[in-house]
């Protein structure tokens, strides 16, 4: 692991940046035991959660920078959790996974794949309030996710984070190899949180700036209590695509 020089800037110029209003429930339909709520809203676009899990935007959206968290309603809120899960596959490379953690009606925090520039490689940690998201790091994991120094290794794609009291720390490797020990600094990274973010919420996932009609599928889904049972593997695979595959965006997103 390496802190980001690539992305100081934009740290800079877009670490912190205002949650619009909600304008109705984000998720059109959303099966059970599913529960989810907007970060950031694109006016009254929507998403649908179905399974375990496809999340999918609405046709007939006008934007691509919804930004949501979801989680199993039924569990309980927990200070000490961690969220791990598979990311199967997208139609752009632009849409974004994540785990999110100790959420709440107003609070989160997550860690997300990086879409800034499409360095995809680049995983970025963030704190979530009425106010909006704070970035506090991100971590350049090219050695794993882009080996060859040009194209990504091509999703499925694993992540588990966890926080234990002011401490964050999550894994991410690609499907098929082996699964990391936490502490891995090649696979990933650990933030201090700041002040006032320790307290009990959810612990979930987390999708956004999908484009209209698009998808992002996750399996192997586990959130929940602090636990060393590691993610189910599947077939080791090195295929690579462009760091920008898919279809060009209809909409920009804004970053990161």
């Amino acid at each position: 692991m390496r802190r980001v020089g690539l992305l100081a800037l934009a740290i800079g110029l877009v670490g912190c940046f205002a949650a619009p209003t909600p304008t109705g429930p984000v998720f059109s339909s959303i099966d059970s035991p599913w529960t989810g709520r907007a970060l950031t809203r694109d006016g009254s676009d929507t998403y649908s959660l179905v399974g375990s899990a496809t999340v999918s935007a609405a046709a007939s959206n006008s934007g691509g920078n919804t930004r949501t968290v979801w989680w199993d309603g039924s569990q309980s809120a927990l200070t000490d959790e961690q969220s791990c899960a598979t990311w199967v596959s997208e139609t752009n490379a632009i849409n974004q996974q994540g785990a999110a953690l100790r959420v709440t009606n107003d609070r989160a925090i997550t860690v997300t794949k990086n879409i800034y520039l499409y360095g995809t490689w680049i995983f970025n940690v963030h704190v979530w309030d009425s106010s909006g998201g704070t970035q506090l790091a991100s971590f350049d994991l090219g050695s794993v996710f882009r080996p060859a120094g040009n194209n990504v290794v091509a999703l499925p794609w694993d992540l588990c984070a966890r926080v234990i009291g002011g401490t964050l720390t999550f894994i991410a490797w690609v499907d098929g190899q082996s699964q990391p020990t936490w502490g891995d600094t090649s696979h990933g990274g650990t933030v201090t949180l700041p002040g006032g973010w320790v307290y009990a919420g959810s612990a979930g996932f987390y999708t956004g700036h999908l484009q209209p009609s698009d998808d992002a599928v996750f399996s192997n889904l586990a959130a929940g209590p602090i636990s060393n049972t590691p993610v189910p593997s599947g077939a080791a695979h090195t295929e690579t695509v462009s760091p920008s595959a898919g279809p060009p965006p209809k909409h920009a997103p804004t970053y990161p």
